[in-house]
């Protein structure tokens, strides 16, 4: 009985040391990643982890691919959907419409601190399509926690422990562009320092 007391004590001790001196913990991580009306993000094997939700917990998770051909979570909401309820199938966002879709993909911690998180609203001119052009008009995506559509990750971070994770919704907000597919890059910052983020 003593023993397990001791071993108890020495594994308490073990963790208090790593955590004084920081063993194998991340600090900050910010990463580029690509959009096409698609958004691209890491693999399963890094400390921050961008994961499609599966479709049978969300059915947006349909708009996610993980991984894409270069290894990252992949957004695509050119595609058809395939709905049994409905043959005909929409094939992307329309014209002057906003759409909101709640729960696509997570970003779990799997570091040692708890991290904050924002991801970058993308604008307009951050889009192009495949002949260099941009929009004619308002296009912009944004990434917000679980449903709340009306708080976005850019501006209102949230707080993910490790271990833990953060479902996440994305908006667009399309204007009278012309017809075309449009792709764009996104930072993703995850920062153990502070509660602010700047993009």
């Amino acid at each position: 009985m003593n023993r397990r007391k001791f071993l108890a004590g020495l594994g308490a001790t073990a963790v208090g040391g790593a955590a004084a001196t920081g063993t194998g913990a991340f600090t900050s991580v910010e990463a580029d990643r690509t959009v096409s009306v698609a958004v691209a993000d890491e693999s399963t094997g890094s400390y921050l982890v961008l994961d499609a939700l599966a479709e049978s917990s969300s059915e947006n998770g349909a708009f996610a691919t993980n991984p894409g051909s270069d290894g990252k979570l992949v957004f695509d909401f050119n595609a058809e959907i395939d709905d049994t309820t409905n043959s005909e199938g929409g094939e992307g966002p329309g014209k002057n419409s906003v759409y909101e879709f709640d729960e696509v993909f997570e970003v779990e911690n799997q570091g040692s601190q708890t991290v904050n998180v924002g991801i970058e609203t993308l604008t307009q001119s951050d889009f192009e399509d495949g002949g260099g052009s941009s929009p004619t008009d308002t296009l912009e995506m944004s990434f917000y926690p679980n449903s709340d559509a009306t708080s976005p990750l850019q501006g209102s971070p949230v707080s993910i422990s490790p271990g833990s994770a953060q479902t996440v919704g994305v908006k667009i907000d399309i204007g009278d562009v012309n017809f075309s597919d449009f792709s764009a890059e996104a930072t993703v910052i995850a920062d153990a320092d502070s509660g602010q983020i700047s993009f």
